[in-house]
């Protein structure tokens, strides 16, 4: 599991766009034919974005740790 953050100064500037668009890419040309994405709950500027790029097949949600209990929500696109 990874997980990427983009600067808070830095956001709205289509890095973190740029950023997944070039790992999907990868993974195409690896054969893949779907991936998954984790985007906490209460993120609703990433669920947009992640939205855009095609993750629109909720999964399901999974917890994270005791110290995070609400968890985080999985997004799956076909690539």
């Amino acid at each position: 599991m990874q997980a990427l953050r983009i600067e808070e100064g830095n956001q709205g500037k289509g890095y973190g766009q740029y950023f997944i668009n070039g790992v999907i890419e990868i993974i195409k040309n690896q054969g893949y034919k779907e991936i998954t994405i984790g985007v906490e709950d209460d993120n609703l500027n990433a669920k947009h974005i992640y939205n855009k790029l095609g993750f629109t097949t909720f999964i399901g949600r999974e917890p994270t740790d005791k110290y995070v209990p609400e968890g985080y929500d999985v997004w799956m696109k076909g690539i």
